[in-house]
């Protein structure tokens, strides 16, 4: 999806330029890599790019809310539970691995029974596999049950409530890109286009970071900003 966004921003602001994906690890090195200009741009968190003299900032790419996740849980967690009824958040223990900030910092918020840091997400499907928690935070799946799998254990969401990761993300371009100014200058009236013909949030929809079947669902950290940002129509040619 990212490099999808990236490619249509370039064009939709006026460079016909191809994107080339470069192989990284992690996304500390992917930054380690646009500071010394091994690579020219990547997405990240505007926390990771502000005040940091070997990076420029795109205008916001997906705004603040506007990823959703999903609290994980096993098939059936919410059985002999009347219709409709939400959980006591009160009740729950939930597992997030700490470097995730945003994850992390979400959970934080939320007053759990308690709050469990894992290594890896297959000690996260672990951890709830064996009952130690009963839900960590994942991006809904495009799928119909909306489930996830890792090592052959599914976790699904539980129904009726989600949470927004409540930061801004936008394209990081090295300083070392030749004319990085003006490539900032054109993915920012690139943003802008796909933004206002609903591309951006297409994209969003079909790769499952916004998922229909959830958009009425209850967002527990929701903030003025998360319920007040636009929903543009969007066609489906």
């Amino acid at each position: 999806m990212n490099y999808t966004l990236l490619h249509e921003a370039l064009h939709a602001g006026g460079i016909k330029a191809e994107v080339e994906p470069v192989i990284s690890p992690n996304s500390e090195r992917s930054r380690k890599m646009i500071a010394s200009g091994m690579a020219d741009i990547k997405t990240d968190w505007a926390f990771n790019i502000s005040g940091n003299a070997d990076f420029l900032k795109t205008d916001p790419l997906l705004k603040a809310g506007e990823i959703e996740k999903g609290l994980y849980a096993p098939r059936g967690f919410m059985d002999g539970k009347a219709d409709n009824a939400l959980p006591d958040i009160h009740t729950l223990r939930a597992v997030g691995i700490r470097n995730w900030r945003l994850d992390w910092q979400v959970l934080e918020s939320l007053p759990l029974a308690s709050l469990t840091n894992a290594a890896t997400v297959k000690q996260m499907f672990s951890i709830i596999n064996a009952g130690r928690a009963d839900f960590t935070l994942l991006e809904f799946s495009s799928r119909p049950d909306m489930g996830r799998e890792v090592d052959g254990i599914w976790l699904y969401p539980i129904p009726g409530i989600k949470v927004s990761l409540p930061e801004t993300q936008h394209f990081m371009v090295s300083r070392k890109l030749k004319d990085a100014d003006k490539v900032i200058e054109a993915l920012n009236r690139g943003i802008k286009t796909l933004r206002d013909n609903g591309f951006i949030r297409l994209c969003l929809m079909n790769n499952g970071v916004i998922h229909p079947k959830v958009e009425d669902w209850h967002t527990l950290n929701a903030t003025a900003e998360t319920i007040d940002r636009d929903h543009p129509t969007v066609s489906s040619q």
